[in-house]
């Protein structure tokens, strides 16, 4: 059910002091995509049609209990697609274990929780890129295309606290080389 992280994609243990920065680490992830039905969250899944093209298709099972009692805070309505990202916690407990002390800095495009899952952004979590044009289908140039996912930054700051880390700041990354 979940995706795990296979040994060689966790950060190393390397110690002593040091900076880890990362540019378009977290929207790179993979992450449960989900549709509100009958109120609650159900996994997107990908299956094969009677004609042998990829489609999509609603689990018939809710999402964990845990993610269910998250993704219901925000009221989301019936139709709602969205995304979530189950692997933070395991890579920010495996980085943290990486340094003794320093900091983690990274780049990625993406969007406080309030503004993540606003109603507007329904199905728009998810973004292709082919030839550097955004896509308009994840099934098109398979294999070919970049997938990227949205951030949601509140889940990510979330994560690192619960492991041991403190948010210095949250800005874009324009403002970030203006200053």
């Amino acid at each position: 059910e979940n995706v795990e992280f296979i040994q060689s994609d966790m950060p190393p243990s390397i110690g002593g002091t040091g900076i880890i920065i990362s540019n378009e680490l977290f929207d790179a992830f993979p992450v449960k995509r989900f549709e509100i039905t009958s109120g609650i969250p159900h996994e997107i899944l990908v299956s094969i049609s009677a004609q042998n093209e990829l489609i999509e298709i609603i689990s018939s099972n809710p999402l964990s209990s845990s993610i269910v009692e998250y993704i219901s805070k925000f009221d989301l309505p019936e139709g709602y697609r969205g995304v979530i990202n189950p692997n933070l916690d395991p890579y920010f407990e495996a980085l943290n274990k990486t340094l003794d002390k320093g900091f983690f800095l990274t780049f990625d495009y993406g969007y406080l929780e309030k503004d993540f899952y606003a109603l507007n952004r329904s199905d728009k979590h998810i973004q292709t890129y082919f030839k550097h044009v955004d896509g308009l289908n994840l099934f098109d140039n398979i294999g070919n295309q970049d997938i990227t996912s949205q951030v949601n930054f509140t889940a990510v700051i979330d994560s690192g606290l619960r492991h041991g880390f403190e948010p210095v700041i949250l800005m874009s990354q324009s403002k970030w080389m203006e200053d």
